[in-house]
């Protein structure tokens, strides 16, 4: 296989229908809980599905910048995630703040803060900031990795990515399945939910983006990543009936195992399936969609009826999307433009099999989805 040249800014349209998957998961496990169907809507399943996306993602980010300029500019890394991740947070605390304030939903000062300062994963909140958990464990992650491979070195880093998801695994074996350690690492309402307890299903994304941006792959045969991709899927979606738990190693790993398999053969019937212009356009509102799915699904609140809080909150996905999500993002592009390395048209003569064509490669960008 010939080298491939290497773009910073490939758009790769299979990963937009996988998130739309992923939301799919997370809305359909808070607004069928009480269904037949429940066991099915594993919401839990679609958020490590987004944690891998975000280390795989972010990692060949890294990794690229740190090929063409030689280091990692922690200012600009920070610069883009903050005009990424936080107006449209910032936008619906405001909202809930004015809902609290005449009585209509449940929201203390206690919450505001766990979520404003990232710590809804170790402490008690109300149910209408309950998904922050997963966004918690997102930023502790951008906070330390880019630092990880600062300190242990890019060339070293499917090495410190391995390294910490298996010390994160015998951390969960030890707290979780032999009870040490208990008091220091969980606790009955938030353990399956801590940073530390759970940053491996990152991990495994970092060494899937290390692994495809190192070496020469050829396209997986599109039968053997049908099959690894509906195997995968269907573990995640039923865990319970395979002896799987929310702490299991497997239950971690199974997220990067769905995602390698996609984008390693991108014209299997399963990609061409996520390509699907409907499944893309959620995709792209994916983030949005979790921001504000929580607010008119189960818990306390707002209870309408599922149609109407579906389409309030595709309403309310939209207009964040069209009016912050997207200015935001152009806006963080622009300030740090001047300060960052274009990596267009630069040979690193490595291949990327996540490229679905030569289309791809001149698309728009496409930033990270990390809910």
């Amino acid at each position: 296989m010939a080298p491939v040249v290497l773009y910073s800014k490939d758009y790769i349209p299979t990963l937009d229908g996988l998130r739309a998957i992923a939301i799919t998961m997370v809305i359909s496990s808070h607004a069928i809980t009480s269904s037949q169907f429940a066991r099915w809507a594993n919401g839990y399943a679609g958020v490590l599905i987004f944690f891998s996306l975000s280390g795989y993602l972010i990692t060949t980010h890294l990794i690229r910048e740190f090929a063409v300029s030689g280091r990692i500019s922690l200012k600009d890394f920070y610069a883009r995630r903050f005009f990424r991740i936080l107006p449209p947070v910032l936008l619906y605390l405001v909202i809930l703040g004015m809902l609290a304030a005449i009585g209509k939903v449940p929201f203390d000062s206690q919450s505001l803060r766990a979520a404003l300062f990232f710590y809804a994963n170790y402490a008690d909140h109300s149910w209408v900031i309950g998904h922050f958990w997963s966004l918690a464990v997102e930023e502790h992650f951008y906070l330390l990795w880019p630092v990880l491979l600062i300190v242990f070195s890019v060339r070293n880093g499917w090495r410190t990515a391995v390294a910490f998801a298996f010390l994160v695994c015998a951390l969960r074996l030890a707290v979780v399945h032999l009870h040490l350690l208990g008091n220091v690492f969980q606790d009955a309402a938030h353990g399956n939910f801590h940073s530390d307890l759970v940053f491996d299903t990152l991990l495994w994304g970092c060494c899937l983006g290390f692994y495809l941006y190192r070496r020469r792959i050829r396209p997986v045969n599109s039968t053997i990543s049908t099959v690894i991709s509906l195997v995968a899927a269907l573990m995640l979606l039923a865990p319970g009936s395979l002896g799987l738990t929310q702490t299991t190693l497997l239950t971690h790993l199974l997220p990067t195992i769905l995602v390698g398999s996609i984008v390693m053969a991108p014209g299997a019937p399963i990609g061409r399936f996520l390509e699907l212009r409907s499944l893309r356009f959620v995709g792209k509102l994916s983030y949005s969609l979790y921001i504000w799915q929580q607010l008119f699904f189960s818990g306390p609140g707002p209870h309408i009826a599922i149609p109407f809080a579906l389409t309030a909150v595709i309403i309310c996905a939209l207009l964040s999307y069209k009016l912050i999500e997207v200015p935001a993002i152009r806006l963080g592009r622009r300030l740090i433009r001047g300060r960052e390395n274009p990596f267009l048209g630069v040979p690193l003569g490595l291949s990327l099999p996540a490229v679905n064509s030569a289309r791809d490669l001149i698309q728009p960008a496409s930033e990270p989805t990390e809910p």
